[in-house]
């Protein structure tokens, strides 16, 4: 592993995992040097790039010191964010994650410092909107600053509406980074989050959109589709499972069940249209229908006829399954819809 070793004297540090990026790279670096708040330095992790991203960090580094470029052998995005974790200047008080395929407007890290301060919160975020070639889409806009509890966070992360569990739009206090990543490229934000909420006494939420989320081809989320919809949901499950321990009256009015089955209903069909590989088809919702069977059972009060009885033949006939999906609908599937608007 190499690295340059100046540090600069910063009050927030931001992490940036880098990976095959150097196509965009420069537009979420500049982004990151345009910023209005200046006390900040940004640890950026070449996490093995086969690609010039390497090179391009090097650059950003020897024009400005602020930029901190670590150098190693590729071991995901997880293990990228703990070495950047662990090389973070000692008098910095903040922490915020950056996607290096992704950019901020110049007032991004100003407006997250203003609300941590103003609110003596542990936690700001700013919204997001996702990126598209065509459009971009701001999912749940706000009309004005929302300070939440820890209680009513967890209720509004569960619902992934307003606050979701991205990290990339968010500011942290230092000391609530404590735990570090699981070994995983898909959702492990969902567990750092999760694992981080018992630190979370106040969290502020602003209305301005500063974090563009660019959604690719090539990212983990899009890269396999199929795979990544099994994985959501056992992570979905589990964190719930975390938050739950935590703060159980938070949840006591959700009917988490009814959304496990929903997901896993959407995602088998989702799967069984868009997935041009039989066997992989037919294992990833085989997995699927594994994970949902330790959800309470389904019923017809509970989902509705037609969901009660695609959940039946999930359980039961997941071939029928697949079957039905795939005679009952004859348009483009919605993946092929979605891939055709992300960048390369």
């Amino acid at each position: 592993m190499q690295q340059n070793l100046k540090k600069a004297n910063s009050l927030i540090s931001i992490i940036v995992p880098v990976y095959k990026v150097e196509k965009y790279i420069r537009q979420c670096l500049d982004s990151i040097e345009a910023q209005t708040f200046k006390d900040w330095e940004c640890i950026l992790v070449d996490d093995g790039s086969p690609d010039d991203s390497g090179k391009i960090c090097d650059e950003y580094a020897v024009k400005d010191y602020r930029f901190r470029v670590i150098h190693q052998e590729n071991k995901g995005v997880s293990e990228s964010r703990n070495i950047a974790i662990q090389a973070i200047n000692p008098e910095s008080r903040y922490v915020s994650f950056i996607d290096p395929d992704d950019w901020v407007e110049s007032e991004f890290l100003e407006e997250l410092y203003r609300l941590i301060i103003s609110y003596d919160a542990d936690v700001s975020q700013v919204q997001l909107d996702l990126l598209y070639k065509n459009n971009s889409i701001i999912e749940y806009p706000l009309e004005k600053e929302i300070v939440l509890n820890r209680k009513e966070f967890i209720r509004e992360i569960v619902n992934d509406k307003i606050v979701k569990s991205y990290l990339c739009n968010k500011l942290f206090k230092k000391g609530i980074i404590s735990e570090k990543f699981p070994k995983r490229d898909t959702y492990e934000d969902m567990f750092g989050i999760s694992n981080w909420a018992k630190y979370f006494h106040k969290v502020v939420l602003s209305p301005k959109v500063l974090y563009h989320y660019r959604q690719r081809k090539g990212s983990a989320l899009h890269l396999d589709y199929t795979c990544v919809n099994a994985d959501y949901l056992k992570v979905r499950i589990k964190r719930d499972e975390i938050l739950n321990n935590l703060e159980s009256s938070a949840l006591k009015n959700y009917n988490l069940s009814k959304f496990y089955w929903e997901s896993a209903i959407n995602s088998s069909k989702v799967i069984a249209r868009s997935e041009k590989d039989i066997n992989l088809r037919k294992s990833s919702i085989k997995e699927i229908s594994e994970i949902i069977k330790s959800q309470t059972p389904p019923t017809l009060k509970l989902l509705g006829m037609k969901n009660f009885i695609r959940a039946l033949l999930l359980l039961y006939k997941p071939q029928f399954f697949i079957k039905l999906m795939r005679s009952t609908y004859f348009g483009k599937s919605e993946y092929d819809k979605l891939d055709n608007n992300l960048f390369e």
